[in-house]
């Protein structure tokens, strides 16, 4: 599954879940399109709260499927809006898009 994606939390995950993890990927997929959304319209409207608030959330959920680097993407982004700083997140932002875009191609 290349770095995306750490491959024991992945299989731990998909393990406890059984019959279960297809609906929790789709569900997965789905909150965190939703959060890279709120974060692209955060960046358009220059809402840092926003921003920091759909970072935050998409930090802690891909942490539960081993997407490390997409975590802490979203962690820098949560950290920098918190801060009132938004300068430069619109490449994160894609970055973040790109991953999760990448990951979802993986595991489908």
């Amino acid at each position: 599954m290349d770095d995306l994606l750490d491959t024991a939390t992945f299989d731990g995950m998909k393990e406890l879940l059984e019959d279960e993890f297809p609906s929790f990927l789709e569900m997965f997929f789905s909150e965190n399109q939703d959060a890279l959304d709120r974060i692209k319209t955060g960046l358009s409207d220059s809402n840092a709260d926003e921003i920091r608030a759909a970072a935050h959330n998409l930090k802690s959920s891909t942490g539960y499927l081993g997407a490390m680097k997409l975590s802490e993407l979203a962690k820098h982004m949560e950290e920098k809006a918190a801060a009132g700083d938004i300068s430069g997140l619109d490449s994160v932002y894609t970055q973040a898009q790109t991953m999760l875009d990448t990951i979802k191609t993986q595991v489908s």
